[in-house]
């Protein structure tokens, strides 16, 4: 990943003013925080994005919730 790809580049979406995305000071600093964000997300979750990884966690826990629905009806009946 690299800080300078125009992944990172503002979008007139992003900025409050249009006159911000020709200010060089404004664009640096939205790609250094842009980059730090991604980077950060990739590093707490080992490289998983972060919506993946809650699909991931709620189909253990309904996993789980089911097996465990099943063994205590195969132990009652």
């Amino acid at each position: 990943m690299n800080k300078s790809s125009d992944f990172f580049k503002p979008h007139e979406a992003d900025a409050s003013t249009a006159a911000y995305l020709t200010d060089s000071a404004y664009v640096t600093a939205y790609r250094e925080a842009a980059y730090m964000r991604a980077v950060s997300y990739s590093r707490y979750t080992g490289g998983i994005p972060p919506m993946l990884a809650s699909l991931i966690a709620g189909i253990v826990a309904v996993g789980a919730v089911g097996g465990i629905f099943l063994l205590f009806h195969k132990l009652t009946h």
